[in-house]
């Protein structure tokens, strides 16, 4: 099975907090949870750093 790694940038905790207008409403959570739903149904596994 093949692992997809996502790394994640010291900021990113500010997505769907600061800035809206320009990076929109979604949380760094809610990209997780979609990465994960997405890496399940392609049979994938996924590790965040």
């Amino acid at each position: 099975m093949a692992k997809i790694w996502a790394l994640h940038d010291p900021n990113l905790n500010l997505l769907g907090n600061r800035g809206q207008e320009c990076y929109g409403t979604t949380t760094l959570k809610q990209i997780g949870q979609k990465s994960s739903e997405q890496a399940a149904q392609k049979q994938r596994t996924e590790e965040l750093q």
